[in-house]
């Protein structure tokens, strides 16, 4: 699995015209597209809890067993309790339509639902994620889960998506240069990158 990303730079530089032309300036703007790949080395797994009842009460119980559920089958494969950490907690009321006797649509309370969203991170271990999928899939508070793979420190990979644009720009400048645009001076750019990036498998 590679990890791909794409940022942009720009290449700046100056064409002074003739003195017909009042001798203005004209700025030419060169965007460079750079690429650069990375093995992901590390793992984030978001979970979500949902419980429902129709007391308030009775869904936050509901909701704290279902925790601790899945704690219990997390730590079967290594995972201590403060590895499981929370993203979000909110509990919301619940409604579904129904037809009354004259055949009048109206809402009904259905109850409360706690939903409780979780995440732990480790590092790429395909072995490691293997055991802690099946202990998720087993787990009998059934959690709603996904699976992002990506690289732990992005700084190496940032520096190659921006030499790789700066490049891609100042190739694109001498093209202008070479197909019959006069410079005087030698063009100046800056680069910027785009942080956003993709896995490619």
């Amino acid at each position: 699995m590679n990890r791909c990303g794409r940022c942009t730079a720009e290449e700046k530089h100056e064409k002074t015209g003739d003195k017909e032309e009042d001798e203005m300036t004209r700025t030419i703007t060169v965007k460079g597209v750079g690429s650069a790949t990375a093995r992901p080395d590390y793992v984030i797994i978001s979970m979500t809890l949902d419980a429902q009842d129709m007391k308030y009460e009775k869904a936050m119980e509901l909701a704290a067993v279902h925790l601790e559920q899945l704690k219990a089958s997390l730590a079967g494969t290594g995972f201590d309790k403060e590895a499981i950490k929370t993203t979000n907690f909110n509990v919301r009321t619940d409604y579904q339509n129904e037809q009354d006797g004259n055949g009048k649509w109206k809402n009904v309370f259905n109850g409360y639902i706690v939903s409780h969203s979780l995440k732990i991170i480790f590092d790429f271990d395909a072995k490691r994620l293997s055991r802690t999928l099946g202990a998720i899939a087993d787990c009998v508070a059934k959690p709603v889960l996904s699976i992002a793979f990506t690289v732990k420190d992005p700084t190496g990979i940032k520096e190659e998506l921006l030499k790789s644009a700066a490049e891609n720009a100042r190739r694109k400048a001498e093209t202008i240069i070479n197909n019959g645009t006069a410079m005087r001076e030698k063009p100046s750019y800056t680069a910027t990158h785009n942080r956003s990036a993709s896995l490619a498998r």
